[in-house]
């Protein structure tokens, strides 16, 4: 009998001027995690949409692993 595999994605993103996006996905056997996860996200209901999320991935012990940060640079309203 084979084992149950998991697809795991990946991105990075990078908002210096340019937007870079990096993804990897690849498949590994089925696993028990133990941790926290964190996300927090800010909302501006006049243009309908997030302006900055936060996403922190945290271990057993309480340590911090991963921590990706989204802003939105610049916005625009269209005045037709």
């Amino acid at each position: 009998m084979r084992k149950p595999s998991v697809s795991v994605g990946q991105a990075i993103s990078n908002n210096a001027g340019n937007t870079t996006v990096v993804g990897q996905v690849r498949k590994v056997d089925s696993q028990t995690f133990t941790g926290r996860t964190y996300k927090a996200f800010w909302y501006v209901p006049e243009i309908k949409r997030w302006v900055k999320s936060v996403e922190e991935y945290y271990g057993s012990g309480g340590t911090r692993n991963e921590q990706y940060v989204s802003e939105l640079q610049s916005f625009s309203l269209d005045n037709k």
